[in-house]
């Protein structure tokens, strides 16, 4: 994971980041 140093964390987070968005916008819709 070493090589992720930096700005894999910051992909990390942004794929949560989106998959959470995803979600509430799948619960808003039904």
């Amino acid at each position: 994971f070493s090589e992720f140093e930096g700005n894999g964390f910051d992909y990390v987070d942004r794929y949560v980041s989106t998959l959470l968005a995803d979600a509430k916008a799948a619960s808003a819709d039904h």
